[in-house]
Formats: structure tokens, C-alpha cells, sequence
């Protein structure tokens, strides 16, 4: 629908993780590791492609720059009055009679709508739908509105004043023009030129009181040498590739693309819609399974036309879809095109039925048929994907639906709330906007949310309304209650739209992305962390994979394994006497700090006892070790292979461990940040093997470490290991357990330049 808007959002996403020791929500199959499967219970927070696969002139006006007369493409609504009379045209009875010149003022019969042949060449349609034509008679040809279909005598040419373009003269397939001579009849008999003074019965001031500027006119605006040429530039380049990184970047999960029944044509569809849509939304879903985004197909224009708006194709605003059965049939043989070709797409999210019918044009038994048919057809190729049946325009029990859409499998109700469209806004206040936001279209929401119901889904919404001095504060809060209240939907929302050329702060102006065409809006400017760590990668942690350490000869006594010994003739164990700084005694009859020793692993050990002597408890050389603590670090993995294994085994790690397909895999599950603990290691050798793969994972990302991003994660660098320690921990790099940093001036100056290393 149309709006001032522009797009911007503040979407956070609510986070379930998997963990073996915390909130199992759901491992995802095939997973090494216990690495973690999220939001298994998924939600919609999406954006609408508005104006891309289906035109819609306000998203973007310039693409009909280009038209000859583009004033007058087809549907638009024109009244004419003559100069030498003073009155206005008339559809006698609004259509199956005469035209006369005799109305003081214009309303419905008065009306004409335009079917533009070329850029000066129209059949003019009346109120009742019939064709104005000229009808031969004994005396002068007649202008009647009778025929249903148009043809050559229905077709007219408009002359218009160079001067003065609403300024007119019509003239008749028989080369003659329309006039006014008397009030009571338009005949099609006037010779010559005449001039354009008020003098001339043939002239006729024309007011254009109405336009549209969808599919139809802008492909027969141009015409069929130049519409593919247009629409394939339009469609290759109003949503690119970056749209996707951008739009996943910004913690949206899902778009909704809207597409128009023709497509199921392509790449011949009926004239004048043109060829090269259907690349396009193929391209679409390679570009968001790259980012991790789910798509909602949307048939937003019916055959026919289900609500006479420009975004449902229609060429004059008549609504037909659902009056005869073959609107019906089509349109259930484009979902099953739709569903038979992307049914196989693991991001396929979802298929909308169809975009905002009607009533009571469009019935109620008719919609619930055809929901019934195109449920069963998405059924016959797809299983996962969600059916999505779009409520009624209109006065309706927001309900109706339940009847269809109840006790099938993954079923959503669509609603779409504006405050936008309804005088009744205008006067009110800003927080009284807000408060209907939260009271009464909370209320709304919470009528079709049900346990046993349909799924509900507000697939349309957008942060503005006709409000005079609205500030962007005042928008903003608008869109964050908006936000709140569609929260609450069980499916999700999508916001409307994503891109437009209107300029306006009339919307919730979040804040703008530099250097982005078209205004399109940066989202979540007070960016919300939904993270994971990557521990246990670039720092060592044992007990996250505790087989990296099982090619470790005696990997039980690594450095930091705490021992204890008894000795096996004396029967007590052995201590540092005052805890150190004297002798080894081995006296006591129990073991604790004084009775503990910490291994440091050497080159070489040696020993001054002499002879074997056995292993038994008359031996004094031997003793009972207890291992009562060990660490499993960085330090104990490199250290226990030593300097020839440890490179070999460290790089396979750091190159299998965390891949790329983890990147796609967070940021499909709504995650938008990783924190990778690092080691103070890394910024001390020119090459360490760790900082190539903190590097590697830079295009995986996102841009402020120098690349691309490819899955819109931001990345949090995190110093998980200090020089000389900080708590004493694995994972902080010891080698023992001892705590140092910050003891010394050294320790922390040398933090600082691994702080700087990273960050420059």
C-alpha cells in the first residue's frame, strides 16, 4: 500500500540457544560438536519488497519518466467540459445510452476511464463499464456507450493544446471530432480545426481526477519495443545483492516479495506485462539463502484484480477476480507454478494465497474455496512451507477465515494495520495514535490470536500517518509501540516497505546508511546483540573438545596437572616444607596445598638413585601419585604435543572447527554478533597461525575488519587470555593456574599493545 514512509525498523531477535548445559532448545542434525540450532519456533521479522517485482508508481515515481503522455496512461480518470456550453460530458445513466453535455458538475456518470492504445490513441470506458463508439446513423454519428468490448469504433484519438495540455479536442475513428452543439447530445461530426477559443464546440477542457501507475501502465506506457528494456534495468537494479547483506545485517530475518499472477508466464506473458520477473525472484532466493534470509511469496495482483488498486495489475481499477470461476482457476495454477518451483528451496518460508481482497466484492464462500485450492496445491509439493491466507479488506469479522485456515497444517492469517489510511487519525494527537496502537489494535491482534487457530501474521504495517508536526521522536515512538503490539504476533510482521523515493520524515526514521540509493534506511541504529561465542576455537578450551588432546603422550600430565605423592616405605606424603623456600620432607599424613605439586614439563629430568629395586613398598624411590587437578588450555595443548606436532594439529583445529557454513548457520537462526575469545599470543609473531584464521573469518562477517560481509554478523573481538593471566583459568593462556597480571606495570603495557595490534 502506499505511504510517505520510509524504511526503518528497530528488529531485535528473541534467541534460544542450544547448549548440553544450559536451555536445549533443538540441535540441529548432522551438527559435530554440540554446536547449536536456534529459535526453532521461528519468527517473522520481515521486510516487504515493495515496487520491485510489482510496480507501485509512488515507490518509484521515475520509472515512468520515460512515457510519452504519461499523464495519461491506462485507468486514469478524466472529466471533460465543454467551453461553449459550460457543462460537463455525461454518460447518460452511466452507460448504455448517449453521451450528453449537460451535468454543471462531475461525479460518477462524468467520469471516463482511459484503455491507452499509444500515447494519443484511447478507448474511454464509462461508469457501467461500457465503451464509448461512434454509431452511424441517418443524420450525424452519434456518440452511445454500448459496446462491452472495444473495437474500432470504440477507439478515439486526444488532440491536446501545446499550450495548454488540459485543454482538448477528441477525434472519432471516422477522422471527425467530438462536439458539443447542443447540451443534449455529443456527435462525432466537427470538420476542420477551428482554433482552441471557447468559441469551438470540439474543444473541451479536460481534469484528470484520478491516475494509476502499476504493471499495466507503466509496460503499456512504454510499449512493447521499450517496456523490457525498462523493467529488466528496474529489475536488476532497485533490490541487488547488498539489499540482502543489508537487510540481514540489520536483524531482519525474512522478506515478503510481492508478484503478480503474469509471472507464472514468464517468459512470455500475456501482453503488455513483459518478460525477466521470474529471473529476478530466483535471483532473490540465492541472494537471501546466502544471507540467511526466508522468503514469503506473495501474490499480490490476482488475474482480474481482487481490490482495483494499482499493486494488483489491474489496467483500470474494476475489480473481476472471483467473478467467474476462471479468475479462480487461474490464480490456483499460479500458486502451484509458484509451489512447484520453489518448493525445494530450503528458505522457501512461506506462499500468500493472495494480497488484501475486497469485500464485499469478493465474497466470502468464493475466497474460502479458492484458500481451500491453493492449500492443497502448496500441500502437493511442500510440507514445511506455510500457507498464508490474507483477511479481507473491509467491514468483516476478522475471524471469517478460521473456518478454512483452522486445523490444517502451518496456517497463517494475514492482517495489515494503517493508521494511515483512515481520516479518522488525522486530528488525533501523537500519543493518541500510540495509545490505539496499543489498546485497540492490541485488542485486534488478541482477537485472532488463538491456541487452536491459525498462526497470525501482520504483514503489513509502516510508522507513519497523516500527522501535522510530527517530529522524528514522535515517529519513532509510533513505530516502537507498532513494533511492541505486531510483536506479539504468533508469525511475525513484515514491515511496509523497503525502499522508496518519497521524501518525507513521516515515518520511523531511524537513520540513514551512507551512501545508499533510493533512501533506503539503515535499521536498528541502537543495535541489539543476539551473539554466541566461539569458544574453545582460537583459545583452547579442553572440555568443549576434549579429543584435540587425545594424541598427547601421558596427557594426563600436562602443564598445571596438580599431583600429589606418598611414599609408599613411610606411608606419608610428601611436602615443601613452609610451602616452599625450604626442604622436602615427607611427613605428612595428609595431603593439601603444601602436599601439591604443580608439573612443569622439561626436556630433561633426572634422577640420583641407583638400581632398580623394584616396585614395591620397600623401594624408598617409589610413589603414589594422586592427580587431584589438571587445566586444559592453549598452553597444555601446545606444549603437550610439543613444537613439531603442535603446528600440524592446531592448524587442522583452527580450520575444521569453525567454517564458514557456521557463519550462514547464525545468521539463518536470527543471530546478528560472534564474540571470538583470543589469546594475547596473537599479536606477538608476525604470522601466528591463530590471527590466519581470526583473518579468514573477516568476509564471513562484516565490513569494520576490512571485508565484505557475506553473512552480516558484527564481530566482537574479545582478549580472553592475558599476559601473565587474569584469573587463572584455561581458558586464560596459564600454564599453572598462577594469576600474575597486573602485578607488575609490564603485564598490563604489554595488554594494552595486543589491544592496539588488534584494533589497528
Amino acid at each position: 500500500m502506499k505511504t510517505g514512509a520510509k524504511f526503518a525498523l528497530l528488529c531485535s531477535l528473541l534467541v534460544g540457544i542450544c547448549c548440553i548445559q544450559s536451555l536445549i532448545i533443538g540441535c540441529q542434525a548432522g551438527r559435530v560438536d554440540l554446536k547449536l540450532s536456534i529459535n526453532p519456533v521461528f519468527k517473522v521479522k520481515a521486510v516487504n519488497l515493495g515496487g520491485w517485482l510489482l510496480t507501485e508508481g509512488w515507490i518509484k515515481p521515475s520509472l515512468f519518466d520515460g512515457i510519452p503522455n504519461k499523464d495519461l496512461l491506462d485507468g486514469t480518470q478524466i472529466q471533460l467540459k465543454s467551453v461553449t456550453i459550460g457543462k460537463y460530458v455525461c454518460a447518460e445513466n452511466g452507460g448504455g445510452n448517449i453521451l450528453v453535455a449537460n451535468r454543471v458538475s462531475a461525479s460518477g456518470w462524468e467520469t471516463f476511464k482511459l484503455w491507452r492504445i499509444d500515447e494519443n490513441t484511447f478507448n474511454f470506458r464509462v461508469f457501467s463499464n461500457q465503451f464509448a463508439g461512434v454509431q452511424a446513423g441517418g443524420g450525424s454519428p452519434t456518440v452511445v456507450t454500448v459496446a462491452t468490448t472495444p473495437g474500432a469504433s470504440e477507439t478515439f484519438k486526444i488532440v491536446r493544446n501545446s499550450n495548454d495540455k488540459n485543454r482538448v479536442r477528441i477525434q472519432a475513428p471516422n477522422g471527425l471530432f467530438l462536439q458539443a452543439k447542443t447540451q443534449d447530445q455529443v456527435t462525432a461530426d466537427y470538420a476542420g480545426d477551428g482554433g482552441w477559443g471557447d468559441d469551438n464546440p470540439s474543444v473541451f477542457v479536460m481534469n484528470i481526477v484520478g491516475t494509476l501507475q502499476g504493471e499495466f501502465q507503466v509496460t503499456n506506457g512504454y510499449g512493447p519495443e521499450k517496456a523490457p528494456e525498462v523493467m529488466k534495468e528496474h529489475w536488476n537494479t532497485f533490490i541487488v545483492e547488498d539489499d540482502f547483506r543489508f537487510i540481514s545485517q540489520n536483524g531482519l530475518n525474512a522478506v515478503r516479495i510481492p508478484v503478480g499472477w503474469w509471472i507464472a508466464s514468464d517468459p512470455t506473458p500475456p501482453k503488455p506485462f513483459v518478460g525477466g520477473s521470474l529471473q529476478a525472484l530466483d535471483n532473490a532466493f540465492t541472494w537471501a539463502q546466502k544471507y540467511g534470509i526466508q522468503v514469503i511469496i506473495d501474490l499480490h495482483a490476482a488475474p482480474g484484480s481482487q481490490n482495483g488498486n494499482e499493486h494488483s495489475g489491474t489496467r483500470d481499477g474494476s475489480l473481476e477476480w472471483g467473478k467467474t470461476d476462471a479468475t479462480v482457476q487461474q490464480s490456483v495454477a499460479v500458486i502451484d507454478f509458484l509451489a512447484s518451483r520453489y518448493a525445494k528451496k530450503s528458505n522457501l518460508l512461506a506462499i500468500e494465497l493472495i494480497n488484501e481482497p475486497v469485500a464485499p466484492a469478493v465474497t466470502l464462500d468464493t475466497l474460502k474455496s479458492y484458500y481451500q485450492q491453493g492449500y492443497d496445491t502448496v500441500r502437493k509439493y511442500s510440507s514445511s512451507a506455510y500457507v498464508i491466507m490474507s483477511n479481507r479488506l473491509g467491514p468483516i469479522d476478522a475471524r471469517e477465515l478460521f473456518p478454512v485456515a483452522s486445523g490444517k497444517q502451518l496456517t497463517v492469517v494475514d492482517v495489515h494495520y494503517y493508521n494511515l489510511f483512515s481520516s479518522i487519525f488525522d486530528n488525533m494527537s501523537v500519543q493518541q495514535n500510540i495509545d490505539f496502537i496499543n489498546n485497540n489494535r492490541s485488542s485486534d491482534l488478541s482477537y485472532i490470536t488463538t491456541s487452536d487457530g491459525p498462526l497470525t501474521f501482520v504483514g503489513e504495517w509502516v510508522a507513519e500517518w497523516q500527522v501535522n508536526g510530527a517530529t522524528k521522536e514522535d515517529l519513532q515512538n509510533f513505530g516502537k509501540a507498532q513494533l511492541q503490539v505486531y510483536g506479539r504476533a504468533t508469525f511475525g510482521w513484515a514491515y511496509w516497505t523497503y525502499k522508496n523515493e518519497y521524501v518525507a520524515y513521516k515515518a520511523l526514521i531511524i537513520g540513514c546508511e551512507g551512501g545508499r540509493a533510493n533512501r533506503s534506511l539503515a535499521v536498528n541504529p541502537g543495535f541489539k546483540v543476539k551473539a554466541v561465542n566461539l569458544g574453545g576455537w582460537l583459545v583452547t578450551e579442553g572440555w568443549i573438545k576434549p579429543s584435540l588432546f587425545d594424541g598427547i603422550p601421558n596427557n594426563d600430565l600436562l602443564d598445571g596437572s596438580q599431583i600429589q605423592l606418598k611414599s609408599v616405605t613411610i606411608g606419608k606424603y610428601v611436602c615443601a616444607e613452609n610451602g616452599g623456600g625450604s626442604i622436602l620432607v615427607a611427613n605428612r599424613t595428609s595431603a593439601s596445598g603444601w602436599e601439591t605439586f604443580k608439573a612443569k614439563t622439561q626436556d630433561q629430568v633426572t634422577a640420583d638413585y641407583a638400581g632398580d629395586g623394584g616396585w614395591g613398598d620397600d623401594n624408598p624411590s617409589v610413589f603414589v601419585m594422586t592427580i587431584i587437578g589438571t587445566l586444559g588450555g592453549e598452553f597444555q595443548i601446545t606444549n603437550g604435543y610439543g613444537p613439531e606436532k603442535a603446528p600440524e594439529v592446531m592448524r587442522n583445529h583452527w580450520n575444521t572447527y569453525i567454517v564458514e557454513d557456521d557463519f550462514r548457520f547464525m545468521s539463518q537462526n536470527g543471530l546478528n554478533a560472534v564474540r571470538i575469545p583470543v589469546g594475547w599470543w596473537i599479536a606477538s609473531d608476525p604470522t601466528p597461525l591463530s590471527l590466519s584464521w581470526e583473518d579468514r573469518c573477516k568476509p564471513w562477517t562484516m565490513p569494520s575488519l576490512g571485508h565484505s560481509i557475506k553473512y552480516g554478523i558484527q564481530v566482537i573481538v574479545n582478549l580472553h587470555a592475558a599476559p601473565g593471566l587474569q584469573n587463572g583459568n584455561d581458558h586464560s593462556g596459564t600454564r599453572d593456574g598462577s594469576l600474575e597480571w597486573g602485578k607488575t606495570d609490564a603485564t598490563v603495557q604489554q595488554s594494552v599493545a595486543v589491544i592496539d595490534f588488534l584494533a589497528s
